[in-house]
């Protein structure tokens, strides 16, 4: 992975406060890759929201019961993929100087966008 690939998976884990892994970071090859990703770690935020709370006692148990669990801390107004995207579009056109009009779901970083 290039130092522009790694600059922008930090910047995108700062913005979300998720944590992206290797494997799925090589895996994006597409800005909707990367949209989808962050969707999905917004909806699992929403999903996982346990209206039992009030119920646990210690922090400790709490821990217990979201470990593992893979989700936004920070997540943006909307899970729907524009929102995500909306997001996205300045740190992907910062981070590769690029134009933001040039940061569309089916650009390439690689081949469109040129990141090294």
């Amino acid at each position: 992975m290039g130092l522009d690939a790694v600059e922008l998976v930090m910047d995108v884990e700062d913005r979300f406060g998720i944590t992206i892994t290797d494997a799925e970071a090589t895996s994006i090859r597409t800005v909707g890759d990367l949209v989808e990703l962050c969707r999905q770690r917004i909806v699992a935020i929403d999903a996982t929201r346990c209206r039992s709370l009030p119920c646990f006692t210690t922090f400790g148990d709490i821990t217990r019961r979201m470990v593992g669990i893979h989700a936004v801390t920070k997540p943006c107004a909307s899970s729907e993929p524009a929102a995500v995207l909306d997001e996205l579009r300045p740190i992907i056109a910062a981070t590769l100087g690029v134009h933001k009009d040039k940061v569309v779901p089916t650009a390439r970083f690689v081949e469109d966008l040129g990141m090294g």
